[in-house]
């Protein structure tokens, strides 16, 4: 059961995040199109068409080099996580928190969906912009394994 729940949680995430990623840029063309270009020229740097290109593994050039590519799929991390809310934490000694003081015992929940969407952390919040991730974008620098706590797609550990 345990492996089977770990099979669904590695699965659901992915094929969400596609879904999602596939519905923004539908809404959003100079996105699609600015994708697809970065995606064509990679292609054609192999020297081999779209149909023969199957799959860009983390070990290929290509997929380091496809930086709209991996914003994209930031952005939509941060616009629809796959848990928006996180498992329920517990405290374990009185704490203060952005001036709310929460006692111990208290059952804490991780609103990821509310974080990323936050007018403190983001600008234009609710809009697909994946060049805020590129180079010279606002979040450029954001560390997406955790520490930064503005982007906390997957929890913090």
């Amino acid at each position: 059961m345990y492996a089977q729940n770990m099979f669904n949680a590695g699965t659901d995430t992915t094929y969400l995040v596609l879904e999602f990623a596939m519905a923004e840029l539908m809404r959003h063309p100079h996105a699609l199109a600015r994708l697809q270009t970065e995606l064509r020229s990679e292609v054609s740097s192999k020297g081999v068409s779209l149909s023969e290109m199957m799959i860009l593994t983390e070990e290929d050039d290509g997929l380091s080099s496809m930086a709209y590519l991996k914003a994209v799929i930031q952005e939509t991390l941060r616009l629809h996580p796959p848990g928006p809310l996180f498992l329920p934490h517990l405290s374990t000694a009185d704490c203060e928190v952005e001036g709310y003081t929460i006692p111990a015992g208290t059952t804490a929940m991780i609103n990821a969906w509310g974080i990323g969407r936050d007018p403190r952390f983001w600008e234009d919040p609710e809009e697909l912009k994946p060049e805020r991730f590129l180079a010279g974008g606002h979040a450029a620098a954001v560390d997406y394994r955790g520490q930064d706590f503005s982007y906390i797609t997957f929890g913090s550990g």
